[in-house]
């Protein structure tokens, strides 16, 4: 089975389970195109790439026993205190072409985020703590996140509203109960805003729009230009093929 292929490449060390060694915070992803890969169906079809490359988007961190954790490149971008979209190339804060006035950033993005981790919550819901409360659950430090206390602008609400407002009177006390922590998917929908993850006053930066800045993108490869079925054809073990850029990075968060 899937798992059973997972724990094998794991005890005989492809590369996902020496990476590990001596901290916690080491099973992610190693490239920004991982969860298009992913869709694309290449934990399978590519298995000994991806498991070295892309063990969180493939879900190999749990089943080698690990908690799966936000790479550099899956947390905060940041251009001119603004939150802005990383180019795929940029991958760690050291990128030769990380345009002038930008660079990752890592802070918690909800409210409860320290309460839930005095909880255990970064031990028992790793998977979204350390991706929305990073801060908190060690995440930053691991990363060797530089300390900068220049504030930026969160995302703004998807509603004018803020929460839902069918669910507008209850957000609130589930948010204060731990919920955005134990039931994600539900409250960063519904109780965004109670959950801390978006504002809604003006300086909000909404999540799909042409104000998000855009660093500019790294200049073409030469050489290049004509499109073929020649790669279509690549070998078991290399890296997929390169995805088409889209207009923004979606990423997890």
């Amino acid at each position: 089975s899937f798992a059973m292929r997972t724990a094998t490449i794991c005890v005989v060390s492809l590369g996902l389970c020496t990476a590990q060694r001596g901290s916690s915070y080491r099973c992610r992803d190693k490239d920004p195109q991982c969860v298009k890969w992913e869709r694309r169906g290449e934990c399978s079809s590519n298995y000994g790439f991806m498991a070295e490359t892309c063990a969180r988007s493939c879900g190999m961190c749990e089943n080698a026993g690990l908690a799966p954790t936000p790479a550099i490149f899956q947390l905060d971008f940041v251009c001119k205190d603004q939150l802005a979209i990383a180019p795929e190339s940029l991958k760690s804060h050291y990128d030769e072409s990380m345009p002038e006035g930008c660079a990752f950033r890592c802070r918690d993005n909800m409210t409860e985020c320290k309460s839930a981790a005095a909880k255990g919550f970064c031990d028992s819901h790793a998977a979204t703590m350390r991706f929305q409360c990073p801060q908190a659950c060690g995440v930053c430090k691991a990363l060797e996140f530089p300390k900068v206390d220049t504030p930026y602008p969160q995302h703004a609400c998807r509603r004018e509203s803020g929460d839902e407002s069918e669910y507008k009177e209850k957000c609130s006390g589930w948010a204060q109960g731990g919920e955005c922590v134990r039931n994600f998917a539900f409250m960063s929908d519904m109780c965004e805003e109670s959950c801390g993850l978006c504002v809604t006053s003006e300086g909000g930066i909404p999540k799909e729009s042409s104000e998000i800045l855009r660093p500019p993108k790294p200049p073409a490869k030469k050489g290049g230009g004509k499109k073929g079925k020649k790669r279509k054809k690549k070998a078991a073990s290399g890296a997929p093929e390169e995805a088409a850029p889209s207009e923004a990075a979606k990423d997890e968060l």
